[in-house]
């Protein structure tokens, strides 16, 4: 298996509220590991968070999620770790979702990509 040291899974972004956003998708044959996302909190207010891997055909479902409801500080950040995704025959997705509109960015730390 070769490596592929792609520096960038994904850019910066600020998460919605009431929608799930995808992060990236890996293809069939691919994996992610080590890798730590941020979840920062710019307001003045706590925030949560919710985040899941998933066959990227599927839908979400309780038993993807390794994050949920997680509560961000006001004006501060988390950094979480990402369970080690596979992309299988129908492939896999990062989705998160926030419960506060424009509350929280999310950013990469770390990850190593293989293909």
């Amino acid at each position: 298996m070769a490596l592929d040291y792609q520096t960038n899974l994904f850019d910066s972004a600020i998460v919605s509220s009431g929608s799930n956003d995808d992060l990236f998708t890996l293809d069939g044959g691919q994996s992610i590991d080590n890798l730590t996302i941020r979840f920062t909190n710019y307001t003045a207010s706590a925030a949560t968070v919710s985040a899941w891997v998933q066959a990227s055909a599927g839908t979400e479902a309780d038993g993807d999620r390794f994050l949920e409801g997680y509560s961000v500080p006001a004006n501060d950040y988390r950094d979480i770790d990402v369970p080690r995704m596979v992309g299988g025959g129908n492939a896999a997705k990062l989705t998160v979702t926030a419960g506060t509109a424009t509350a929280i960015v999310v950013s990469q730390i770390s990850g190593l990509k293989r293909t």
